[in-house]
């Protein structure tokens, strides 16, 4: 093979372990967080999905609007830093990808028209989660 192909097969393997990698990364996200008073602990995915939920006595006192509400703030407060914790990771991989891509050295009239090259599209950062 030639040199150019063979930089490109080693690019293109290494792109591929860098997605895995994140994909495992990804997956083992798992942000715990307890509400002011202890009585509500919220553990979510990566992907700000509950996976559990820990109740102590102390909610035997609370009313159903505050109940509700610890359940909720304190979910939403776990899922907003998994998100965060996501989106660094993402932003790192998306920082590698692009280094190993310069590292081709392709000529630019060589890539394509610029509005058909691939992007990279990030999530709005003022979306709101839950």
């Amino acid at each position: 093979m030639s040199t150019a192909m063979d930089a490109l097969e080693a690019l293109v393997w290494q792109q591929l372990h860098t997605v895995r990698d994140l994909s495992e990364q990804i997956t083992a996200i798992r942000v715990r967080e307890a509400s002011a008073d202890g009585a509500v602990i919220a553990e979510v995915d990566g992907n700000g999905t509950l996976q559990d939920l820990t109740l102590s006595e102390a909610i035997l006192t609370m009313s159903t609007n505050e109940f509700e509400s610890a359940v909720v703030t304190t979910a939403r407060r776990a899922a907003h830093l998994a998100i965060a914790r996501r989106g660094a990771l993402v932003t790192t991989y998306l920082h590698a990808l692009t280094h190993s891509e310069s590292s081709l050295d392709v000529p630019a009239d060589r890539q394509g028209p610029a509005d058909q090259r691939p992007t990279a599209v990030m999530p709005d950062q003022d979306r709101k989660w839950l």
